[in-house]
């Protein structure tokens, strides 16, 4: 659990670690988190960091913890030992691994594949930054559009947080005829038996109301609070939608309920078109905020048909009814509920009920097993309880 004084940082210069994959059926599950204290400073200011609105001490501050990724590599670790064991309901064989990051093991690393012969190489490695040779950062990888790659805060955030990293060179699609996948035939099945091609993409960063790992699509859909992310889909390459998912409109079973976006300017209730366009080859600092009722967030670097700009904003969670926004029982305000409900097996399952509380956790990557193919590269992560 982080206290209201902490600071985490992975400074990306080299990382690391072994592990092998246990097997995996991921199963859609929409869990209420346990009520709970996560205590923090009541204080608020500005939203900043150094190169973002206003020069601030953020990133003069000597952090109290940071990952030394220079005397390590994520190579030389071992395929998969065991084929696995089948599983029910048509479900494809997986396998999953965690990978601990960071002093106090504040960050992980969850991946997935369906491959025997996969390494945690294959997802995570030290590369050079492209616009600084002598800079090392990470680079994200799903090889197949069948894997999945994220990082995540291992537990629940604290009260008031700011997270602040970098990512760029964002290789998931935008491009057709393949839209970034092997050769255009892959599927989402088997819990959306459509064409993958027509959709690909990478979370730039999201605030789930669950500890994330890697599972289909309808999972994420139904777990997310807020998020920014790249969704590429034909008439609609290299956007960037910054958005809080809605608690009050209606659930749809595949794709969850709807958001209010940010066009660049202002928030749009249920839209889900892009105010925002990214360069794939361009770095982006972005930063992610919760302070007492909001969400705040900003993102900076060079935007397509804007060049370089600082886009920043936020939403009042509980004014707008932010889907699962409270984090204790006595936070939410019921008149945000509206009972609705989803039925999954022979289960109905209510959406969020009365007396429910759910933690924020964060993640960034590709965390679709049965959607998205490329790579991204992250630099400069940084966890502030403030």
């Amino acid at each position: 659990m982080f206290d209201a004084t902490s600071k985490f940082v992975i400074a990306i210069t080299r990382a690391s670690r072994q592990s092998v994959f246990p097997p995996l059926v991921a199963l859609l599950a929409l869990t209420a988190c346990s009520d709970k204290d996560f205590g923090g400073a009541a204080g608020l200011s500005p939203l900043t960091v150094e190169g973002i609105s206003v020069a601030a001490n953020l990133q003069r501050e000597q952090p109290r913890w940071r990952l030394d990724v220079e005397s390590q590599q994520f190579g030389g670790d071992p395929s998969f030992p065991d084929p696995g064991i089948p599983v029910v309901d048509d479900v494809p064989l997986g396998y999953r691994t965690s990978v601990s990051l960071g002093e106090q093991s504040w960050l992980q690393a969850e991946l997935y594949s369906r491959r025997e012969n996969a390494r945690v190489s294959d997802f995570l490695s030290v590369v050079a930054d492209p616009d600084n040779p002598d800079g090392r950062v990470i680079r994200l990888s799903s090889i197949d559009h069948t894997d999945g790659v994220l990082l995540r805060s291992k537990d629940p955030l604290p009260k008031n947080y700011r997270i602040s990293f970098r990512i760029g060179h964002i290789d998931f699609g935008g491009k057709p005829p393949l839209n970034g996948y092997s050769d255009g035939e892959e599927r989402g099945s088997p819990w959306m038996d459509i064409r993958a091609r027509n959709h690909n993409g990478v979370y730039w960063a999201a605030i789930m109301d669950t500890a994330p790992q890697p599972n289909n699509n309808i999972w994420s859909h139904h777990h997310r609070k807020f998020f920014i992310d790249t969704w590429n889909y034909p008439g609609r390459m290299f956007g960037v939608t910054i958005a809080g998912v809605l608690g009050k409109s209606r659930t749809d079973p595949n794709t969850g309920k709807s958001f209010v976006a940010h066009d660049g300017t202002d928030w749009n209730d249920y839209s889900v078109t892009p105010g925002l366009f990214y360069v794939p080859e361009r770095w982006y600092r972005v930063i992610v905020e919760r302070r007492r009722g909001d969400f705040r967030f900003s993102v900076n670097g060079e935007l397509k048909d804007v060049g370089y700009a600082t886009v920043e904003g936020q939403l009042n969670a509980e004014e707008k009814c932010l889907y699962h926004y409270n984090r204790s029982a006595s936070e939410l305000d019921e008149s945000c509920l509206v009972g609705d409900s989803l039925q999954i097996g022979d289960k109905t399952i209510l959406i969020w009920p009365s007396g429910s509380a759910y933690a924020d956790y964060f993640m960034l990557g590709d965390p679709h097993i049965n959607f998205y193919e490329g790579s991204v590269l992250v630099d400069d992560l940084r966890l502030d309880a403030i």
